[in-house]
């Protein structure tokens, strides 16, 4: 099996070091380090040879996104999997718009982050509950594509009707299939998951 070099970045030593003794016991990890602010991250990329950097999106306040965009620029080969305490519906916009290469969060299993990585690492994505195959895109109808165009514009229920000349029995029966067939709860993941996927 091949093996990668990991890194691993957040400003919590206890969470990160523990977390990088678990991925290091992987069998596809041939070596993991570790660095909690990002000029020691900094120093890490340009001395070493790494994979993958998994990295956390909140450092004391400050979000990843005020110098992501320098170390895509610097490394623009770098695989990056970012980690959140977040909702990943709040970040996984701003996430796209670096080209990272997924969004998970910490509340996840090993199981899910080993996922995660050996996704990334195999030149994939992972952006956790908003996953969906070619077969769930594939089963929205045009309709249903309509309806999200409109709530993603911040259309009501009662609007959405009234434009589409429906019920509003028929526009809640076709939010809740959205909702069924996207895996979403709401609007805002909804949002994430239309603007991630480019559905309208």
């Amino acid at each position: 099996m091949k093996t990668y070099s990991l890194h691993l970045c957040d400003d919590h030593p206890i969470l990160t070091c523990s977390l990088a003794e678990l991925l290091g016991k992987e069998p596809f990890v041939q070596s993991v380090s570790v660095s909690h602010h990002i000029d020691e991250l900094m120093l890490a990329l340009e001395t070493s040879s790494i994979d993958l950097l998994l990295l956390d999106v909140s450092f004391k306040g400050v979000t990843v996104f005020e110098f992501l965009g320098k170390i895509k620029s610097a490394f623009p080969d770098l695989k990056i999997l970012l980690l959140t305490n977040y909702e990943l519906s709040d970040v996984i916009l701003e996430a796209r718009k670096f080209q990272v290469d997924g969004l998970i969060g910490k509340s996840a299993t090993l199981e899910e982050l080993r996922s995660a990585c050996l996704s990334v690492l195999n030149g994939g994505d992972y952006w956790g509950k908003f996953q969906l195959s070619q077969e769930m895109i594939q089963e929205i109808t045009p309709r249903e594509r309509e309806i999200m165009r409109l709530l993603v514009n911040g259309k009501t229920n009662q609007q959405i009707a009234e434009e589409l000349s429906i019920s509003i029995y028929t526009v809640q029966t076709h939010r809740k299939n959205i909702k069924s067939k996207l895996q979403v709860e709401g609007v805002a993941d909804l949002i994430a998951v239309v603007n991630h996927y480019r559905l309208v």
